[in-house]
């Protein structure tokens, strides 16, 4: 299963907490989904999905250590349906 962008929008994530992101840095899965990085209290997340309860979520200290986090968890995610489907 592949999202994108469009695919679903995260709610309750206010706008001014939106941080600017350049995927071209970044791998062909993120350049494809481009999760939303936001500010969450004193750390950065990296969402997608409608909320971290139902989509991928990682987080950490720098936007960047965020979208890593939110990789590795969607490996994670990707593997757990692969193994599903066997």
């Amino acid at each position: 299963m592949v999202l994108t962008a469009t695919d679903m929008e995260p709610e309750g994530i206010k706008e001014e907490n939106i941080v600017n992101v350049d995927y071209s840095l970044y791998d062909t899965a993120t350049q494809t989904i481009q999760p939303t990085v936001y500010i969450d209290g004193e750390q950065y997340c990296c969402l997608s999905g409608l909320d971290p309860q139902s989509g991928v979520l990682g987080c950490g200290a720098t936007p960047h250590e965020a979208i890593l986090d939110w990789r590795d968890a969607l490996a994670k995610e990707t593997d757990h349906e692969g193994e599903a489907d066997e």
